[in-house]
């Protein structure tokens, strides 16, 4: 698998607390999404750590434990500027302390971000919920610019 790292500008658009979404598919190629929390990027932004949301009846944490297959969608709801990182499962765990706080940090500050646009104040708390999180560490190989417009789907 290729491997490309994150720089400095994907970087720090990721850190603005983007909406999150993982993809994972099972071995039929049926795809089954779930909301992510909590992002830290590796140093040498060849990986990514972040918090899955999978409530009862998912199958993401299967899919991800079976093949390893992920894509997340990063995109932040006042621009609409959207990039996915496409790449492999390393490793699933519990999360710490210290990932349970960045997945509410996350979800205050995706509140704070679609405030702006009318939703409510604890849109992101909501959306976090009380659903069970996992830790999920993977290796970025591919990344796009999603943005809606005339460069959408060119690799990053």
């Amino acid at each position: 698998m290729r491997r490309v790292a994150i720089d400095e500008d994907i970087r720090a658009f990721l850190e603005q607390a983007p909406a999150t979404v993982v993809a994972s598919r099972d071995a039929e190629m049926r795809p089954a999404l779930a909301r992510a929390w909590g992002l830290d990027v590796q140093a040498d932004g060849s990986e990514l750590t972040f918090c899955v949301g999978v409530p009862d009846g998912s199958p993401v944490q299967e899919n991800l434990e079976g093949n390893g297959a992920i894509a997340v969608t990063f995109s932040r709801p006042s621009t609409y500027r959207t990039v996915q990182i496409k790449g492999e499962v390393l490793a699933l765990d519990e999360p710490t302390d210290e990932q349970l706080r960045a997945a509410d940090s996350h979800a205050d500050a995706f509140s704070a971000e679609v405030l702006t646009l009318g939703l409510p104040a604890d849109a992101g708390r909501r959306l976090r919920g009380e659903v069970r999180l996992i830790s999920v560490r993977m290796r970025v190989s591919e990344m796009f610019d999603q943005t809606p417009g005339p460069g959408a789907g060119s690799r990053l």
